[in-house]
């Protein structure tokens, strides 16, 4: 059994690095001229990534994925303060923050997450 106040998710198990990003307020125009939410770096980790699964459905004749994964981080100053209106980057894709649990007896935060893939094949 671990000593009190040692982290139960070893350093090893952090194998992915995860950016997350909140939305600043402002808005810019897409290659469409629609108005998007403007996305900044908060913080950058080293994470635990899983999957979880996934689905596809056909919508407007167009195949759309979904996938879900939890992100396991170390908690501390910065990870407390990661909400569902942030997002995930992770290996140049974005993936959208559905809930966010802190878990203080293991010291970290898990971030269950939701990725739709337009055009999936």
């Amino acid at each position: 059994m671990p000593q009190p106040g040692t982290p139960l998710l070893g350093s090893g198990r952090l194998s992915r690095r995860v950016v997350v990003e909140r939305d600043t307020g402002a808005t810019t125009p897409d290659s469409y001229g629609n108005l998007v939410p403007d996305y900044q770096p908060f913080i950058t980790r080293w994470a635990r990534v899983e999957y979880l699964g996934g689905s596809e459905q056909v919508v407007n004749n167009q195949v759309v994925a979904e996938r879900k994964h939890k992100i396991t981080l170390h908690d501390d100053a910065y990870t407390r303060q990661i909400t569902p209106e942030m997002r995930i980057r992770l290996d140049g894709r974005t993936l959208n923050i559905v809930a966010v649990d802190r878990i203080p007896e293991q010291q970290t935060v898990v971030i269950h997450t939701r990725e739709i893939v337009q055009g999936a094949n």
